[in-house]
């Protein structure tokens, strides 16, 4: 069984998943959190985003330099081509899995295509979202960013919903944001379904091969 935990103080929220009887604790976002000691560092890079302008906060978007993230990973996840994978290998021969994202069409174009759509999300890159609803095919009329991790409020999605009324358009989001929206809301709003497609079987070989010399 899967659950999903929510904690201010990872130590403490891993702690309790273990006392609950969790076997592999798997967390989001933690690379730089020296208070846990980890069995396996993913890093995930987007080739058209890499590492912004390679510059530590306030000057860019890293925490720490590239070549010491990197040094500490154990596999990467990378969301391009091969041919651009020469500037990882020369910081470390690190594992690295091609990801590729994979559309639904189905699901959605049956009840929007032919549609205008406003498209919004509160996630970190907004572009990749607003160009995914290209990739399916939808006519992409509005663009509306809230931020990263964005709390909707009932009047935040109103007000969406009555500007994609004003101006005839079908709403769509991620499902990332889809989850956050109202409940009795929902139903004015479509989610984009996406997944990633990789070579599950070699990664978790590794995974395991790399778990299991920790225990």
């Amino acid at each position: 069984m899967t659950s999903t935990w929510l904690a201010k103080n990872r130590s403490i929220g891993i702690q309790k998943a273990i006392d609950n009887g969790a076997d592999l604790v798997i967390l989001d976002d933690g690379l730089q959190d020296y208070s846990i000691i980890k069995d396996f560092n993913i890093i995930t890079i987007k080739d058209s985003q890499k590492f912004g302008n390679n510059c530590i906060i306030p000057a860019g978007p890293l925490r720490e330099s590239i070549q010491k993230g990197i040094e500490k990973a154990d596999h990467i996840f990378y969301y391009g081509k091969k041919d651009n994978l020469k500037f990882i290998y020369q910081k470390k021969n690190i594992p690295i899995t091609l990801v590729k994202t994979q559309y639904h069409k189905r699901r959605i174009l049956q009840k929007i295509k032919n549609k205008k759509v406003l498209a919004f999300t509160g996630i970190a890159h907004p572009e990749n979202f607003f160009s995914s609803t290209i990739r399916y095919g939808l006519n992409l009329v509005k663009k509306i960013e809230f931020s990263d991790h964005y709390r909707y409020t009932r009047n935040d999605i109103k007000k969406v919903i009555l500007i994609s009324k004003n101006s005839k358009l079908s709403v769509v989001t991620t499902e990332k944001d889809y989850v956050k929206i109202p409940k009795d809301l929902r139903c004015k709003i479509f989610s984009i379904p996406l997944q990633i497609k990789f070579n599950e079987r070699k990664f978790y070989q590794q995974f395991l091969l790399k778990v299991n010399q920790n225990d």
